[in-house]
């Protein structure tokens, strides 16, 4: 059996797809393939810019393991294997993992793996127009890209409240709120309809029964690691 099915990269928000479950091998090695670059971009990780190319990812162990439902020893045996068996390539890194998919061009229908980049911008210019479910990806890749800015901008709104929350509150409402989709294109926050921090503030303190106002606490910056210090 051979030829081609074509399947949207918008299938990994699909109800079908984000069912709590442990991945299988292969549907893992899917999730890799929808969730790596479609398009060159850049983000930032602790401090550090990263520029991560078509066919990249730098979703850290962690990551992959909560969307597998696998334990971060049997994602790294299985990235391991699969690096063995010439599929992906593993650059190491003190901050996170950074994953190339050996081929990748392979796996688009509408390219050739053995084009050359001068062909492909020839091809594109020869097609003149962009189909709309390529622009779409190009979209879910920005919002997937910046995830990180829009947290460090979430986390300088809750600055002012150090002193009346204290840090320890703070990191835990942060965390909580920052919690990622399937995808990692979305924070918890970011689905919310409506949004009020001084309100959410106040019913996160109500609720929490060890809650005590902190005395003399000093404001302090807020760190990109999802900790406030």
């Amino acid at each position: 059996m051979s030829g081609w099915i074509k399947i949207h990269r918008s299938i990994i928000d699909h109800w079908l797809y984000t069912e709590k479950r442990i991945f299988s091998r292969f549907e893992a090695w899917n999730d890799i393939l929808l969730s790596v670059n479609y398009l060159e971009a850049k983000t930032i990780i602790k401090g550090k810019i990263y520029t991560i190319k078509r066919g990249e990812s730098i979703l850290s162990l962690d990551s992959w393991s909560k969307r597998w439902g696998w334990d971060k020893s049997k994602v790294r045996r299985f990235l391991n294997l699969l690096q063995k068996d010439g599929m992906i390539v593993l650059n190491s890194d003190s901050i996170t993992t950074h994953l190339i998919v050996c081929k990748y061009d392979s796996y688009q229908g509408e390219r050739n793996a053995d084009e050359t980049p001068k062909k492909r911008k020839r091809n594109a210019d020869e097609t003149q127009t962009t189909p709309i479910e390529e622009e779409e990806e190009n979209n879910n890749n920005k919002k997937k890209n910046n995830i990180e800015e829009r947290k460090l901008k979430f986390a300088d709104t809750l600055k002012p409240f150090l002193n009346t929350y204290g840090k320890d509150f703070l990191n835990d409402f942060f965390k909580y709120w920052t919690e990622p989709n399937v995808s990692n294109t979305k924070f918890k926050k970011e689905l919310e309809s409506t949004w009020s921090l001084e309100r959410r503030l106040e019913t996160w303190a109500k609720n929490d029964r060890l809650f005590k106002k902190p005395e003399n606490i000093q404001p302090k910056s807020l760190a990109h690691d999802n900790e406030i210090k």
